[in-house]
Parts: C-alpha cells; structure tokens; sequence
C-alpha cells in the first residue's frame, strides 16, 4: 500500500456541461491523475448541475479508474434537467483506492480527426492506427471538440481489437450542431 501523505489528488482540469437535447445535457470534465506510479483502482465521482440560483437541479454519480499519470475525460451524457436552465457544472472527486503501477502508454496515432459538425448530421470523422507491438482489446476513445480554450462538446466510443498496424475509421456524432470547432482532441485508454 502507497505511503498516503505521498499520494497526490487528482487535479480537476475543467468541467462543462453541453446543452445538445431539449431537457437533458451531457456533462464532461477532463481530470489527470500526478501520480506517476500510483493508480486508482476504483475512483468515484459525482456530477452536480446547478442553476443561476445555485440550487442543485441534478446529480449523477459513477466509478472509473484512473492510470498513473493519466489525463481523462470523464463524460456523463444525457442528465435531465427537467425543463430547468443549467448555469454551472462541478465535479466532485471522491474516494480513490489506491494501488502501486507503472505508466501504461497506449500506442495509437491520430490520422485524422474531420469536425463535420455545421452539417444535418453533426460528426467528427476519425482515423486511428495502432503503432505499438500488440493488439489492444476494449480501447475507450473519448473526445473532446474545443472552440479556442474552450470545451464545446464531447464524446466517447469502445474500440472492441485493433491490430497491431491496423487502421480503422470512428465515427462520433451529436444530436444538432455545434459550430466555431477549431480543434479536435482524442484520448485512449484500455478498459479493464
């Protein structure tokens, strides 16, 4: 067990909530774990949307892991709001089971990612390879679309296998467009 004054909380980058469905947003916050040889084994957490009189109008709570040194999208889609108006969103990070790791670096390269996102039908069109020396099995791709430093929408899917070498098309899409998209950033990560 990791010596618990050197264990460092994970650090909350940003937290937003999406608006993309009458009477329900999407909720993402982006956390890194600075503990480069500790991991958490289970990690729980909470979204909480608040409205412009800072009264709790949602909550939705559910547990992930977080690898050593890893930056995570955390995403909760479709949280009602009940015809109320959102104003804020925070995440609360809570109790985290500690385990010694080594940092797993997952090998796979972005050639390219196509915000197709002002259109009928709102997507990013991604291509992905594997450039490591294994196959990789149950991969979480999430990504974020940013419009300058600010997060404007999110989105994840499970890769099932890819190859070593293997190239393959993702597609992510939203329920209406999203515009003034100037990047688009993808994250990986093995489930276990």
């Amino acid at each position: 067990m990791p010596c618990a004054s050197k264990i460092k909380d994970p650090n909350i980058l940003w937290t937003r909530f999406f608006s993309l469905k009458d009477g329900y947003v999407d909720v993402a916050a982006m956390i890194e774990n600075p503990n480069q040889f500790l991991a958490a084994k289970e990690l729980t957490y909470a979204f909480k949307i608040y409205d412009s009189r800072n009264v709790l109008i949602a909550t939705r709570e559910n547990k992930t892991f977080l690898e050593s040194g890893e930056r995570l999208v955390l995403l909760e889609p479709e949280i009602s709001i009940q015809n109320r108006s959102p104003q804020r969103a925070v995440v609360e990070l809570r109790g985290a089971m500690w385990e010694k790791a080594e940092q797993n670096v997952i090998r796979i390269k972005v050639l390219k990612a196509d915000p197709l996102l002002e259109t009928e039908f709102p997507r990013v069109e991604s291509r992905i390879k594997n450039e490591s020396i294994q196959a990789y099995q149950n991969i979480e791709v999430g990504v974020v679309l940013w419009a300058g430093d600010q997060a404007v929408g999110a989105s994840r899917t499970l890769v099932d296998h890819l190859e070593i070498n293997q190239e393959r098309d993702l597609i992510f899409t939203w329920p209406k467009a999203i515009s003034g998209v100037q990047r688009v950033e993808m994250f990986f990560r093995p489930l276990k």
